[in-house]
């Protein structure tokens, strides 16, 4: 059996992968988090905890747009402004090709209110 490790691919540069990490790229705002992932053109977007999503919800949304792409009872994959949005069953959203916290958070706030 071969153990597989992340070590090949951490980036000392990076804040969040050195040694005694540090998360610069998580935002708090009204409690929602907004994170950008490191080596990833991704937005990750996790609601309040008042605000809960669920898959229903977000399949509602992206049934309104039209681009419903794949559901499971895990996820909704649709697409937005060019963008692949990934919709999970405990509210979280991705947001594949952005680097930018801010779009991601406006095209959240623009689904979802």
């Amino acid at each position: 059996m071969e153990l597989l490790t992340l070590n090949a691919v951490k980036k000392m540069k990076c804040e969040t992968c050195r040694s005694a990490p540090a998360y610069p790229s998580l935002h708090a705002g009204s409690c929602t988090q907004y994170a950008v992932l490191c080596g990833r053109e991704r937005v990750q977007i996790i609601p309040a905890s008042e605000r809960r999503l669920t898959g229903d919800d977000v399949y509602r949304v992206a049934e309104r747009l039209g681009t419903v792409e794949k559901r499971t009872p895990y996820f909704v994959e649709f697409y937005t402004e060019g963008y692949r949005c990934v919709g999970f069953s405990n509210g979280t959203l991705l947001v594949h090709g952005l680097k930018d916290f801010q779009k991601g958070r406006k095209i959240y706030h623009q689904l979802f209110g």
